[in-house]
């Protein structure tokens, strides 16, 4: 008997965007299409092999509703949402656009409201953490401190690398 859903777990960067969404259009060609986005984890539906456009949006904030309905009016399905990042699908047929941004400034802005989020919440956590090493023991601090640098180390590769897509957007 065949399974009707599968999960996947599969890590994508937020400057890899491009290619995750390339990796869920390959999942519908082979016949699984995505139902439901947690952090890590991918759920798919079993059906039909199908040429599905990705594409995925970054908006925290307030005005979700009314954005999701503007998206919907223009023919994209919202599948699901995790951390900020809306997932969106539409079917793929030749001579019609797939992209959410028909401008680059668009695109521009959606990894400016990542390199947002990042700036204003890594530092605080950081800050916060190390507060607060003191008043742990020696045998759990020590770990802690190097988990803390590991996530410095790549909150500034984060930072780095979505800076370099801006750029890369700016210069094509």
């Amino acid at each position: 008997m065949q399974r009707h859903t599968i999960r996947k777990h599969r890590l994508f960067w937020a400057w890899q965007d491009d290619r995750e969404e390339a990796w869920l259009e390959s999942m519908s060609r082979e016949g699984w299409h995505l139902q439901d986005v947690c952090f890590l984890t991918y759920t798919f539906a079993r059906g039909e092999p199908q040429e599905w456009a990705y594409r995925l949006d970054f908006r925290p904030g307030r005005d979700l509703p009314q954005y999701l309905a503007f998206v919907q009016e223009a023919g994209w399905h919202y599948v699901g949402s995790v951390a900020g990042w809306l997932y969106f699908r539409l079917p793929a047929r030749s001579g019609q656009p797939t992209e959410l941004y028909t401008d680059t400034e668009g695109k521009i802005a959606k990894y400016r409201r990542v390199l947002g989020v990042l700036l204003l919440t890594c530092p605080v956590y950081g800050l916060v953490v190390l507060r607060r090493l003191n008043h742990w023991p020696p045998w759990y601090a020590t770990p802690l401190f190097v988990l803390l640098v590991a996530a410095v180390c790549l909150y500034v590769v984060a930072l780095v690398k979505l800076i370099g897509r801006i750029n890369q957007l700016k210069h094509n």
